[in-house]
């Protein structure tokens, strides 16, 4: 999806980064999409999936300790909104979107990785 630009613009950031086993969800909710998604021409897809991996990217890093108690919006680098909070979708972990952070704070050279497990969809 060539985000190697949009990630090195950004100072520092935060990524969510779904695990094998959320995007194989998605796969398997969504079989006859994933096939044509899985054997078509990268550029007809290419903005879809470079606007779905980006929207799991803040242009500022957040660590679990300082993540909202009650819902809270943040803006995405391309611009769209995601709710963060220590409750997540359902108060059992903390989360973004509708997706629980499994494993927080990995700290990287640029920011901080939080594995979560779902894939987030902007709109």
């Amino acid at each position: 999806a060539n985000l190697e630009h949009d990630l090195q613009s950004v100072p520092s950031l935060t990524v969510f980064g779904p695990d094998d086993n959320a995007f194989s969800s998605v796969f398997s909710q969504f079989p006859t999409a994933a096939a044509k998604f899985l054997t078509a021409d990268v550029n007809l897809w290419g903005s879809l999936i470079r606007e779905v991996l980006l929207y799991h990217v803040l242009p500022f890093p957040i660590f679990s300790a300082d993540l909202p108690s009650d819902p809270a919006l943040a803006e995405t680098i391309t611009k769209w909104n995601v709710s963060l909070s220590l409750s997540g979708p359902s108060a059992e972990a903390p989360g973004v979107g509708f997706a629980y952070i499994l494993d927080p704070d990995f700290p990287a050279s640029n920011g901080v990785v939080h594995v979560v497990g779902g894939v987030m969809f902007p709109g």
